[in-house]
């Protein structure tokens, strides 16, 4: 086990799932002489890194900080620190945002290539990210990172098989079922091939109906071939016919894929196969895509039904020319442990999917404590005339707040 694989081993059970004791005894390394870039929502905006350095779960000298992330984000980015800290004891560590832009992601990864690390991980992705092409600007600092010889690590994602790819029907359109669980922020992205930053028309689009809820129209991002569906936040689990249309007088596209990200499943017959869930960086030749299994599971790993499934085909290069012959990649690279006990969750599970800031785990530690004293949550829009953020309202029962 060399350096570059502990570095994204656990805390406690995790760093023994992975064998970290032996490994630092038999190989004699320990991270003595590496810098590790952390990238994620923050490192401490819950304010616990002091008492972390205190208790040994950080390095003495704390995480050095180049972008902290934005007030309300949850810390992940110390979890994950405290991870590596565990098994790379005497590594440096440092730390960048991946908020709260695309090119904001991009210039953390810069600069912490800038500032020496020689490896860095992440557990963040937007749903914009090209499916096809190596391209866009969190791609392309990801790459020009490996470039430089950086050994660079990326959360495979939390989509499972819920992905649908298809042979674009001509002077037709598409139609699909998917189930939406209760409580979880889930993002349809919609792709087709075409290269990214070009001068793309709108060529396919998307409406979910039913329900319970009004018609959700997809949106485009930018000039690019994606378009994106956000489902609304409910209480109950919902199921949504999504219908999938051609532009008039737009290209025709060979193929397209859609990924639930987030969560949720398609009830189509035929989803589920083709290149996989595993999209952005994750798909960057040279990229270790890292799926997850449980940590109690790791002596005889096998994926966690929800980790991204690859193998992942560029269609296009960098550049957006059309290879003679798709690339087939070999993804994720490896499974490591989730499940870890860390100071800030316990148990530690990154949820991937809806990669704006709150991604769903906030939501499910809500539940599981409205569970236990019989609460009730209700969901809507924070704007409801712009229908953007989210509004959480926990209703608790008289006899809880009297005592």
């Amino acid at each position: 086990m060399g350096v570059a694989e502990v570095a994204l081993a656990g805390y406690g059970d995790a760093d023994a799932a992975v064998q970290g004791p032996s490994a630092r005894g038999t190989f004699g390394v320990s991270g003595a002489g590496i810098k590790v870039g952390i990238l994620s929502d923050s490192l401490n905006v819950l304010g616990g890194e002091a008492a972390d350095i205190a208790e040994g779960l950080l390095p003495a000298g704390g995480v050095t900080v180049l972008r902290e992330g934005p007030a309300g984000a949850t810390d992940e980015g110390r979890a994950l620190a405290q991870l590596v800290h565990a098994t790379a004891p005497d590594a440096q560590l440092c730390f960048a945002t991946a908020y709260a832009t695309p090119a904001d992601y991009a210039a953390s990864i810069t600069a912490l290539v800038a500032a020496g690390c020689r490896i860095i991980l992440d557990d963040i992705a937007y749903p914009d990210e090209p499916f096809f092409q190596a391209a866009g600007p969190i791609a392309t600092a990801t790459a020009a990172a490996v470039a430089a010889g950086v050994d660079y690590f990326s959360a495979a994602g939390n989509e499972g098989d819920g992905f649908y790819q298809g042979a674009w029907p001509r002077g037709g359109g598409m139609t699909q079922s998917v189930t939406i669980p209760a409580y979880v922020p889930v993002t349809l992205a919609l792709q087709w091939d075409a290269p990214y930053e070009a001068a793309n028309p709108g060529t396919l689009s998307a409406v979910a109906t039913g329900g319970g809820s009004s018609p959700v129209a997809s949106y485009r991002v930018g000039n690019e071939p994606v378009a994106l569906l956000d489902f609304p936040v409910a209480n109950v689990t919902r199921t949504y016919r999504v219908t999938i249309t051609q532009q008039p007088g737009t290209p025709t596209p060979t193929l397209f894929k859609d990924i639930l990200e987030g969560g949720g499943r398609f009830a189509s017959s035929g989803s589920g196969v083709g290149s996989g869930s595993i999209f952005g960086q994750g798909v960057v030749p040279g990229v270790n895509a890292v799926g997850a299994v449980d940590v109690a599971q790791a002596a005889a790993p096998v994926a966690e039904p929800y980790s991204s499934t690859g193998p992942g085909t560029l269609l296009f290069a960098p550049d957006g020319t059309r290879l003679a012959t798709p690339e087939t990649l070999d993804v994720p690279s490896f499974l490591a442990p989730d499940g870890s006990t860390t100071s800030v969750f316990d148990p530690f599970y990154r949820m991937l999917g809806n990669e704006q800031i709150g991604s769903g785990l906030g939501l499910a530690i809500v539940r599981a404590i409205a569970d236990r004293i019989g609460a009730e949550i209700r969901l809507g829009y924070a704007d409801v005339s712009g229908q953007s953020g989210l509004h959480v309202e926990v209703i608790v029962p008289v006899a809880m707040t009297e005592r």
